[in-house]
């Protein structure tokens, strides 16, 4: 299981002292470029390259709030579904502890083209992504 850690820092939380919740979206991101980075896959989600996966599906499930300095892990893991990539998330707090996330989400990515046409995935990325290992669902 990838697992990213990160601080929440004080512009990120709202009014109410909490994580604003679009940040959490953000968050996903982040562990998922990590992800990529950690696989030396990033050549294939930037901007230069000639495929990247395309969000057509987020969920976010917001279970606790995260307060400005706690530190937050996000697990994360990923399977094939045909020619689409699932990613699921897990936040966890420090502040909460590492038995249940305080937030879960998912987001699904399609292989595109430079002209952002759904294309299929290279066998060097697809090769690497079935290696992946789905080993829970956070609800």
């Amino acid at each position: 299981m990838f697992e990213y850690r990160r601080y929440v820092q004080f512009y990120e939380t709202d009014l109410m002292k909490v994580v604003h919740h679009s940040n959490y979206v953000k968050f996903f991101e982040e562990a998922r470029v990590e992800w990529l980075r950690a696989k030396n896959l990033t050549h294939a989600h930037s901007p230069q390259a000639d495929l990247s996966l395309g969000v057509i599906d987020m969920q976010c499930r917001y279970l606790k709030p995260a307060y400005f300095g706690d530190q937050l892990t996000v697990k994360l893991q990923l399977k094939l579904e045909g020619r689409k990539v699932r990613f699921q998330y897990a936040i966890f707090s420090d502040r909460f502890g590492a038995e249940k996330p305080i937030t879960t989400g998912m987001t699904l990515h399609i292989p595109l083209n430079s002209d952002f046409k759904v294309c299929s995935l290279t066998p060097e990325i697809k090769q690497q992504l079935e290696k992946e290992q789905w080993t829970e669902t956070w609800h």
